[in-house]
């Protein structure tokens, strides 16, 4: 005979207790949602202005590892910018996203500032290293021919 891990009582749930129309509510009152702050008025060019920026600014710490990557964000930051803006005006979630990044803590702008480090290691010894040099190799050496073998 074997010993039960646990004294489990089975309670019946009649189909009205069921019904979600007539859920009762918790026996513990929940916790009132944080409030959140509400949003700035709406001023033209503020997002576009700071997006652009961030577009232009990842041009500038990517130019150095991949030029062609660094150019396109350069020359695109106007164009996204702008898109940025014209979406966020329809949407306060995607507004008060981008006005939360824009509100940068100490923090967040000391990690932005050492962004270029974190690249350059990254670049140098980081786990796709050895990925990138095997794939410049085969790149310099011609691809194998995939009929070939």
């Amino acid at each position: 005979m074997s010993t039960p891990l646990a004294d489990l009582k089975v309670q019946t749930i009649t189909q009205d207790e069921f019904d979600g129309k007539k859920a009762k509510p918790a026996s513990k009152p929940s916790a009132a949602a944080p409030r959140k702050a509400p949003l700035p008025p709406w001023k033209d060019g503020v997002i576009s202005s700071f997006m652009t920026n961030l577009y232009d600014t990842a041009g500038d710490l990517l130019m150095p590892f991949n030029e062609p990557y660094g150019q396109v964000f350069k020359a695109i930051a106007e164009n996204c910018g702008e898109a940025w803006e014209a979406c966020a005006k329809d949407s306060p979630w995607l507004r008060r996203w981008i006005y939360s990044l824009m509100q940068a803590s100490k923090l967040s702008k000391l990690m932005l500032a050492h962004m270029p480090l974190m690249i350059v290691a990254l670049h140098q010894h980081g786990p796709l290293r050895q990925a990138t040099d095997e794939f410049a190799e085969q790149f310099a050496n011609g691809f194998a021919d995939p009929a070939a073998a």
